[in-house]
Formats: structure tokens, C-alpha cells, sequence
């Protein structure tokens, strides 16, 4: 299985990258922001940073969960304005 995970500063055109790419190999798109958004897997939220606090334990088995029940035989992987941020 290939996952590919795009990430980099605000306004770069990581989505836009990501997308063409999933486009053009018939690869699965997830946006991890949406993840994060859609099963409340953030626990906070930092105005300084401007960006949801996540623990990257709790993130990483939901992609875990959610990569079982699909099968594409690649996948590219969004990262947008996420900060690896572990909460204890």
C-alpha cells in the first residue's frame, strides 16, 4: 500500500497538490482536518497558533480504523494548518 502525506506552510497548495495527484493515480484523497473535524478528535483549540490541538496517539488510530474499511490501493494523505501537538 502507498500513502503519500502532503504538508507544509498556510496557502501553499498542498490541497490543491493532493487532489491533482489522487486525480491523476486514482489514489483515495482524506483531508486530516475533516477527520479531525468529523469524529471530534481534537481537544482544543490554541488562537495563537490558530490551529486544533490533537493528539497525534488518538489521530493516528482513527487512520488507522479508517484505512481497514477501505481498500484503494493508494492513498494521499492532506495535512492542513495541523501541528503534531501531543496531548497527555
Amino acid at each position: 500500500m502507498k500513502v503519500i502525506i502532503v504538508s507544509g506552510s498556510v496557502g501553499t497548495g498542498k490541497t490543491t497538490i493532493a487532489k491533482k495527484i489522487a486525480k491523476e493515480k486514482n489514489y483515495k484523497y482524506v483531508d486530516i482536518n475533516n477527520l479531525i473535524i468529523k469524529n471530534k478528535l481534537h481537544q482544543g483549540y490554541d488562537k495563537k497558533l490558530k490551529t486544533r490541538l490533537v493528539d497525534t496517539k488518538i489521530l493516528n488510530n482513527q487512520k488507522q480504523k479508517l484505512m481497514k474499511t477501505w481498500n484503494p490501493r493508494s492513498w494521499i494523505f492532506a495535512l492542513l494548518k495541523l501541528w503534531k501537538t501531543s496531548i497527555r
